[in-house]
């Protein structure tokens, strides 16, 4: 402890021993508006001895209290810590006012850290090794995010076809529905002609009826929110109720039915949802009138067993579904605007929602075989097991 004299003590502390001369030195002053600390300061002697000091004012009097700080274990320390990666540094007193990057932030030494260690070959390809990984990882999160954002520019690009399949659709029936109603209502229709108006008018109803079915339960697929209810069915109630869902149809369209269901079927029963299967076989009764109707045509339906599942096959004798088509025939939205706008109604949906249904039962539904001579789509669906 140093006065402003610079003496190693106060004349009036010399004269008393140790520990009345640290009371006097550090005893709580009375009143604390003229004691004033500053900060600890790290300061070098000639001796090169490190101490921490700073300067304490109370009521005129003014102390300098410092710590010295043991250099040779403090300095091993820290260079102990850095070892590893600088095995050759040493610390240096730095002079006052010098300061550079070396400079250590709290104490008045600068790092010297002598000669670097020669990287090992196996580090440098390390080195490489995460380098390329990055450039990886960085170039596959970019194919990542472009491959996202091309699947929502599609995505958006079906939908924008969907609702203008969709409003051509909508818009066909209800133009026919003002027409001829207004001419029944006017006597504009000749005489005899009035029920081949109404039955005109009846078909464009279960059009539209249909199109809206397949939408409103795509659209609960879609949302997860459909619920099928399955129950057991008997394999010839099954057939009977979807022949009788699916004649009015082919009727109206000039085609015929034809049912097949083997004999080892006659007693069993399935686990399935008997609306959710009288909409498949509609949707691919439909597409046959629709695309490979001609007269005196027929659509076979046959029911046969396979391990424990039912299979329901429909055929028509149309010709065929192209190559192109096949790849894109169970996606939603896939029908072009000018295919929706073209002669035969339809948005796209019947087969994409039909598929969903039949994995919903537990099942499946596919393209068998098309060619020239038809196409052939097959129905799979889980047997009871007793």
């Amino acid at each position: 402890v140093q006065d402003n004299a610079g003496e190693l003590f106060p004349e009036s502390l010399k004269e008393k021993g140790k520990e009345e001369m640290y009371m006097e030195l550090f005893k709580a002053p009375g009143s604390y508006k003229e004691l004033s600390i500053s900060s600890l300061q790290p300061q070098w002697s000639q001796d090169a001895e490190c101490f921490l000091t700073r300067r304490v004012s109370d009521h005129g009097q003014v102390w300098v209290q410092g710590i010295w700080l043991d250099w040779d274990k403090l300095s091993g320390y820290l260079l102990k810590s850095v070892a590893d990666i600088l095995p050759e540094a040493t610390l240096e007193p730095a002079g006052e006012g010098e300061e550079s990057y070396l400079t250590l932030a709290g104490i008045p030494a600068m790092l010297n850290p002598g000669g670097l260690p020669d990287m090992a070959g196996n580090s440098l390809r390390t080195v490489w090794k995460s380098i390329a990984m990055a450039w990886f990882c960085g170039i596959l999160a970019l194919c990542g995010v472009i491959g996202f954002m091309v699947g929502i520019i599609r995505l958006s690009e079906r939908r924008a076809v969907f609702v203008s399949a969709v409003t051509h659709e909508l818009r066909t029936p209800l133009t026919t529905f003002n027409m001829y109603t207004e001419m029944l209502s006017s006597g504009l229709v000749p005489k005899g002609r009035e029920m081949a108006y109404v039955d005109i008018l009846k078909e464009e109803a279960s059009r539209l009826t249909h199109l809206v079915d397949n939408v409103l339960s795509y659209a609960r697929v879609e949302k997860n929110s459909v619920t099928l209810r399955p129950e057991r069915i008997s394999v010839p109630a099954l057939a009977t109720s979807v022949i009788a869902r699916i004649s009015p149809r082919l009727a109206a369209s000039g085609m015929d039915s034809q049912l097949f269901i083997a004999p080892e079927l006659q007693s069993e029963s399935v686990m399935a949802d008997m609306t959710a299967v009288e909409q498949i076989v509609y949707n691919l009764a439909d597409n046959a009138a629709k695309y490979a109707r001609f007269d005196g045509s027929i659509l076979k339906l046959k029911l046969t067993r396979e391990k424990r599942f039912l299979v329901i096959r429909v055929e028509d004798g149309g010709k065929g579904i192209s190559e192109s088509l096949r790849r894109k025939l169970f996606r939603p939205f896939s029908r072009s605007a000018e295919e929706a706008a073209g002669k035969q109604p339809g948005v796209g949906l019947g087969l994409a929602l039909s598929r969903e249904l039949a994995r919903g039962m537990g099942g499946e539904l596919w393209l068998e075989e098309s060619s020239g001579n038809g196409s052939r789509f097959a129905l799979k669906l889980p047997l009871v097991r007793d």
